[in-house]
């Protein structure tokens, strides 16, 4: 059986916009070419730490010298698209309607990826919103032709987070293990904080610190580390995430695509909104029931947030509904849903 052909990822990811938006693209990279298919990435930001993974996955990297969003950078694509003649996926929310109509007009076909309708309209084939709550209304300024992949069904988690299904951790009596994550690049300094908060938890635990292939300020995080009355083990771009998670009795994390991998792996956790777009997923997290909120990145330290952990920390119960809501909610099966989706359509 042949494959699906030539896919083209649009993405970037740095400090300032951290890195979700390439590693959940990388999960639909690997899918794609785990069905025969082949996959380059373009990217105008580009960490090279994270540029160095995706070519470890088989993908080839092209970097373009461009704004971001610009007519030169929506050029630049298409010419790419037009030489491999791919299906072209773009996510960041930098890419207007204007950007999307000069692909969609003059390639196979566009995937757009958003959440919650940050872009506002659309020129594209399929749009996909991987979030709680996401709701057609949120996207009306899109073609009647325009089809719709909405929801956590189609949550895709990159091939490491499968292949440790086995391996999840059930939710014991007592929690020591923490396991910490601020995203990709850790804007505003926030794992330092979050230590800051840990140290005023009396009882001893193992922490673990992970950061970010986008973060420049692990000079500043080890001597904050080494001063804590706990143990703290700081772990830069980490590659194993999948079983750092499955060592952790709770996680505190950002309420960006972490939420999806913490929630597949059965980690309790809880959240902080980093970003404004966050606000609203964190929100959702909530309702679902596989997370507590402990307030927007800008908060921490400023309240008594420590209190909201060791609670969390001392009650097995509430760990274990956590635990099973998020296994609940995220299956694994999402990139695999969207690739037949895009082949059912397209290929």
């Amino acid at each position: 059986m042949s494959g699906p052909g030539n896919l083209l990822v649009r993405a970037d990811a740095s400090r300032e916009i951290g890195t979700g938006h390439v590693m959940r693209c990388l999960a639909l990279a690997q899918q794609w070419r785990a069905e025969g298919g082949q996959v380059t990435i373009t990217c105008s930001e580009l960490p090279e730490i994270l540029g160095h993974r995706l070519r470890s996955e088989g993908c080839e990297v092209v970097i373009i010298d461009v704004a971001v969003g610009s007519p030169d950078d929506a050029a630049a694509t298409l010419n790419l698209a037009h030489d491999l003649d791919a299906v072209v996926v773009a996510d960041g929310y930098r890419f207007s309607v204007d950007y999307q109509g000069a692909l969609h007009d003059n390639v196979r076909a566009l995937l757009v990826l958003d959440d919650y309708g940050q872009i506002g309209t659309y020129r594209a084939g399929m749009v996909l919103d991987q979030n709680l709550g996401t709701t057609e209304a949120i996207y009306v300024g899109r073609p009647p032709d325009c089809r719709l992949l909405l929801g956590p069904e189609y949550v895709m988690l990159r091939r490491e987070f499968l292949d440790a299904a086995e391996d999840r951790r059930e939710v014991g009596p007592a929690a020591r293990d923490v396991l910490v994550t601020t995203g990709g690049s850790d804007v505003g300094g926030l794992a330092g904080k979050i230590l800051k908060v840990l140290d005023e938890i009396p009882e001893p635990l193992n922490i673990t610190l992970v950061v970010g292939g986008a973060n420049s300020g692990t000079g500043v995080l080890e001597p904050r580390a080494r001063r804590s009355h706990h143990r703290v083990r700081l772990i830069e771009n980490a590659a194993n995430m999948p079983e750092l998670m499955a060592e952790a009795d709770l996680a505190i994390s950002g309420a960006g695509s972490t939420a999806w991998e913490l929630a597949f792996m059965g980690v309790p956790s809880t959240f902080l909104a980093l970003a404004a777009n966050q606000r609203l997923v964190a929100r959702n997290i909530v309702d679902a029931g596989f997370g507590i909120l402990l307030g927007h990145g800008g908060e921490v330290g400023e309240g008594p947030m420590g209190g909201g952990l060791v609670s969390v920390l001392a009650d097995q119960s509430e760990r274990m509904r956590m635990s099973r809501a998020g296994r609940r909610l995220i299956d694994g099966r999402g990139a695999a849903r969207v690739v037949d989706a895009m082949k059912r359509a397209w290929v």
